[in-house]
């Protein structure tokens, strides 16, 4: 299922609890950033769930068709080396000043940073416990973990960026 652009209201969450985004945000500095990108959902109706409004952020042009849609690409890049691949998208609002108007006219927070949490398993490799938890002893299969993190704010799109921006699980818990 390809992108459908048929962007639209979450029918579990009522109008007035969510963005209205027909449009995109008023005043034309942002865009409609995914959270759960449309390349990641090939399935018809799990397509079209990622143009609700509940699935949007209003994110900084730049931002999200530079270094957000890298990261995304890593991301997806990443999948194909495990059994399984977890991701835990979201953003802060913490010290945002900023809002936006939705279509409704409903003031938006613009939020001042955004993540992505990766937890990835992979079944058929043996990993001993101390690298993978600091223990002993030899288990079949293991989990992996990084996050990553950026100030809402335009970078350069290079890979190097995004390895700056990668921390620990529990960095990523701290900052936010």
């Amino acid at each position: 299922v390809g992108r459908t652009n048929e962007w639209g209201l979450d029918p579990k969450i009522p109008r007035k609890n969510q963005p209205v985004l027909f449009k995109a945000f008023s005043g034309g500095t942002y865009a409609r950033g995914h959270q759960i990108p449309s390349a990641d959902r090939y399935a018809d109706g799990a397509n079209q769930q990622t143009f609700y409004g509940s699935n949007m952020t209003p994110q900084l042009h730049k931002f999200n068709s530079n270094i957000w849609a890298n990261l995304e690409g890593v991301v997806r890049s990443k999948c194909r080396q495990f059994d399984t691949l977890y991701v835990v998208t979201g953003c802060t609002t913490k010290n945002s000043t900023q809002t936006c108007n939705d279509n409704d006219g409903k003031k938006i927070a613009v939020p001042s940073g955004y993540y992505k949490v990766l937890l990835g398993y992979k079944k058929n490799s043996s990993a001993s416990s101390s690298s993978v938890a600091g223990g002993t002893g030899n288990y079949k299969g293991y989990y992996t973990a990084t996050a990553f993190y950026f100030d809402h704010q335009n970078y350069s799109n290079t890979n190097q960026v995004i390895n700056e921006h990668r921390m620990t699980v529990d960095d990523l818990e701290t900052l936010t």
